[in-house]
């Protein structure tokens, strides 16, 4: 049987950009779209625009955590890492409810 977890979901999504950036800066192990993302518990209730304002509010957290996933040195980042640089680079989906599917596992925070 699942258990409803009382969290919201978001995915942040790389788009060519990002993984442009990545590739010129380290060339020897090209990267690309491989579809494993980030994904982000947010609150329970949170509905698609309260999502989109967290992200809105939030974007430089969630672009410098990427950047730094990848790259370690800031000098490298890119300098411009406005809002509209982060749609550019990133998309983010939404889902409103989180089922956990392994009820004979415990989750454990931490």
């Amino acid at each position: 049987m699942e258990a409803y977890l009382n969290r919201s979901v978001m995915l942040i999504i790389p788009q060519k950009p990002f993984y442009d950036w990545i590739n010129y800066i380290e060339p020897t192990h090209p990267m690309s779209d491989d579809g494993d993302y980030n994904a982000f518990l947010l609150p329970d209730g949170f509905r698609k625009k309260d999502a989109d304002l967290f992200v809105q509010d939030n974007y430089q957290a969630f672009f410098e955590d990427y950047l730094n996933s990848m790259w370690t040195d800031e000098s490298d980042w890119p300098q411009k890492r406005t809002f509209a640089v982060f749609k550019e680079w990133f998309t983010w989906k939404f889902a409103s409810s989180v089922e956990d599917l392994r009820d004979d596992t415990p989750l454990i925070a931490g």
